[in-house]
């Protein structure tokens, strides 16, 4: 058995213990991160806890862990009626938000040209705090998963999907509704490593719909988000020039929730 201790750039300090493929992993942590974009909220800090169970088997990881978190200093969206029949929406501080659960991921890899991974995180939250003689006490459960499957095949063609899902959640304010997403994917390369021609489809069928309803003392508001469409990229690289195992340069895409 062995015991090894890490740091990274948040002070974390991670404890592990096991053999060659299984491992259990102790963590604590706590990150300051500064909401600058809003002038009116403070920092955010959050202390964490966990532990983690790694095991490798010929074709299979398997990684659950057990995690605490306490977030201060928690930002959550605010909405009242003016004097003049107006609804305002304002981001304000709570208190703090705990929050415990269960995470865990798969990775399954039957076949060189086949990677299927899992990811699942299921956990119960608490918040508390007021503002403005609005209680924002609330306690709920919710999970995220994710599946994702990568196909490689002959002359170099490849396939690749990813289906998210996000559960219904709420405040003491607002709930909402779970969100599913699919992106896929697909990619060919000839004309002797010198061209790629990918093809990918963005939130395919339209799925990714947030669906909110904010409930007052004598108020009820119902709204839908579609942050972005379907959308479909065909994509042709060419290389001039370029030498054995050089990468091509391409521009990061932006984040998507």
């Amino acid at each position: 058995m062995e015991l090894e201790v890490f740091h990274n750039q948040q002070g974390k300090k991670k404890q592990a213990y096991g053999t060659k493929d299984e491992n259990i992993f102790l963590s604590s942590f706590a990150i300051q991160v500064d909401e600058k974009v809003i002038n009116s909220c403070n920092e955010k800090c959050s202390c964490h806890e966990e532990i983690a169970f790694l095991k490798n088997w010929k074709t299979i990881t398997f990684n659950p862990s057990l995690y605490y978190q306490n977030n201060k200093g928690v930002i959550e969206d605010y909405t009242y009626r003016n004097a003049d029949g107006l609804f305002i929406t304002m981001p304000v501080n709570i208190n703090n938000e705990m929050r415990s659960g269960l995470e865990l991921s798969i990775l399954y890899n039957p076949v060189k040209w086949l990677q299927v991974n899992t990811e699942l995180n299921l956990f119960h939250y608490v918040e508390k705090g007021d503002y403005q003689n609005q209680s924002f006490n609330y306690s709920g459960n919710t999970l995220t998963a994710r599946l994702s499957a990568q196909l490689k095949l002959k002359n170099k063609l490849a396939f690749q999907t990813l289906y998210n899902f996000r559960g219904a959640n709420a405040t003491s304010q607002t709930h909402t509704n779970a969100i599913h997403s699919i992106d896929l994917g697909c990619s060919k390369v000839f004309l002797k490593d010198k061209a790629t021609v990918s093809f990918d489809v963005s939130n395919l069928f339209g799925l990714r719909k947030i669906n909110t309803k904010t409930v007052g003392s004598d108020y009820s508001i119902g709204h839908t988000n579609i942050p972005n469409a379907a959308r479909y990229r065909l994509t042709l690289v060419y290389r001039l020039n370029l030498k054995d195992n050089q990468s091509v340069r391409q521009a990061k895409s932006g984040n998507r929730n």
